[in-house]
């Protein structure tokens, strides 16, 4: 027990004592001056004086209590509903606590999930590297081919030099034997007179045919070698071609590997981002839950689960922006109610809004809920709702719902026929009336289509004072039941307010 609760017994007992000591002395006072009041007698007097004393006392105690001591003042003013409240309150909190578990489960799982992708980016950072040092090496052996590929060229070009200047060396050779053999067949005719000098003929002929022989065999070498250097170097260029072939390939492959890493890595780096941003939203949805249950779930509650704040109608066939703007609207609708209600904003100076869920960002929610809107052949009902109990000076998260905008009923249509005593008096007629009328008519109209407006008026549809006169009006003037029909007084959708007449049918 509270020292508070001790203290209020204690100056309770003693104040009893007290009131009444001086109620019997009052009394007694009284009886020995023998007084009376009215017609009563001494003795019912002074005990009519004792019990006013006796009240008088235990009065002044209360209220000096009730100034003193606020949880007496509390107790007096609020009693039973302080005590529902607090109920409500501690249902509330268990709600938020349950919500503030899960919201840590998620957040422990987000942040595993961030740990795995942050393993597979090191992997692929790590075969990316890989895949450079293996680029850089193909690069290095191309290099050394090519270096080898042009040596050889040169050799190639010397030789041919060579080649060229034998072949030149032969053919003046051949031009100095035939005409040495001219000369040889002149000198034949006249080898009578000058066969000296035909010897001397031939000897230079043997010479020259040894010499000729000679480069013919060095021509033979030097094209034989240059053959084989020839088919060296085609082989050399082959070989070339098919490391340069090999090498683009190579480059191709890495190049195609390189920006299908690249694309890995950008898309692991986004899913990074999304995974840290989902996880900063999760971690700002908790600590903002965590700081508001202990500062606001003591206040009033202004709204249930699925209260409405606002709802708007979207016609059919809208584009994009269209169906943007009318869920902008609505939810501006939404932050004004809240904010006449008493909720509290951000930091951002938003009373109302989505807020994440299940790791999807509020853009990402509202975007889902547009491109449902967009296109759509029929029109359609929004409703902003809140998400969850929300209490004064706290930020009320939305939900969005989103319904078929369609006709409920014709005008003139019959909604509820009551049954009517014309025999009775008006106030009972009318009793009668408006109870079934509260008891049916909204559980008729939700049946047939319409959408109530929830936490706010819980009837839909309602009769007016002088409609209400009227109908018992002329009920009372039949005298015995008739059947009292009520009418939609225009065609009504099931988002619009339900308007109602009535007929009666004997």
């Amino acid at each position: 027990m509270s020292p508070v609760s001790l203290l209020f017994l204690l100056v309770m007992i003693l104040v009893g004592g007290g009131v009444a000591y001086a109620g019997d002395h009052i009394g007694r006072s009284i009886g020995k001056k023998k007084l009376k009041w009215g017609r009563l007698r001494p003795k019912h007097t002074a005990a009519l004086g004792t019990f006013f004393a006796g009240m008088l006392g235990t009065l002044l105690t209360i209220l000096v209590l009730f100034a003193i001591a606020e949880p007496v003042r509390v107790w007096i003013l609020e009693g039973t509903k302080a005590r529902e409240q607090l109920a409500v309150v501690e249902k509330n909190l268990e709600t938020k606590n349950k919500e503030l578990s899960d919201a840590q489960a998620q957040t422990e799982a987000l942040r595993g999930d961030l740990e795995g992708k942050e393993k597979t980016l090191n992997q692929t950072s790590k075969s990316l590297a890989d895949r450079v040092v293996s680029l850089k090496n193909a690069q290095e052996q191309n290099s050394k081919l090519t270096a080898e590929a042009r040596g050889l060229l040169g050799e190639v070009r010397t030789f041919q030099g060579q080649v060229g200047n034998l072949k030149g060396q032969v053919g003046e050779f051949a031009t100095q034997r035939d005409k040495l053999q001219t000369e040889i067949k002149r000198a034949e005719a006249v080898l009578g007179s000058r066969t000296n000098d035909n010897q001397e003929l031939l000897k230079r002929n043997l010479q020259l045919t040894a010499q000729e022989a000679a480069l013919t065999r060095d021509l033979d070498q030097l094209t034989k070698k240059f053959g084989s250097l020839e088919a060296e170097y085609v082989r050399l260029n082959e070989a070339s071609k098919a490391a340069e072939e090999r090498f683009n390939s190579q480059i191709a492959s890495n190049q195609a590997d390189l920006r299908r890493v690249n694309e890995d890595l950008t898309k692991a780096t986004r899913e990074l981002e999304a995974q840290r941003e989902r996880l900063r939203q999760a971690q700002a949805s908790t600590e903002f839950f965590e700081g508001k249950i202990g500062a606001t779930r003591f206040n009033s509650l202004i709204y249930n689960r699925s209260d409405e704040l606002s709802r708007t109608v979207l016609r059919d066939q809208p584009n994009l922006a269209e169906a943007r703007n009318a869920v902008n609207t609505l939810i501006q609708q939404a932050r004004r109610e809240a904010m006449q209600r008493g909720a509290a904003s951000t930091f951002e100076g938003e009373y109302a809004g989505l807020v994440p869920e299940n790791g999807v960002s509020p853009e990402a929610q509202l975007n889902a809920v547009i491109n449902r809107l967009v296109g759509g052949k029929e029109p359609r009902l929004l409703v902003a709702r809140a998400h969850v109990n929300s209490f004064e000076e706290e930020f009320v998260p939305l939900r969005l719902d989103i319904f078929p905008y369609e006709k409920v009923y014709d005008k003139e249509e019959v909604v509820l026929t009551v049954m009517a005593d014309g025999s009775k008096d008006e106030a009972a007629i009318a009793d009668e009336i408006i109870k079934f009328v509260q008891q049916n008519l909204t559980q008729k109209a939700i049946t047939d289509g319409m959408v109530p407006a929830l936490g706010r008026d819980p009837v839909i549809g309602q009769l007016s004072t002088l409609q209400l006169f009227d109908m018992v009006s002329r009920i009372k003037t039949y005298g015995r039941k008739v059947r009292v029909q009520l009418l939609a007084s225009d065609d009504t959708m099931n988002g619009d307010p339900l308007r109602l007449s009535f007929r009666l049918r004997p």
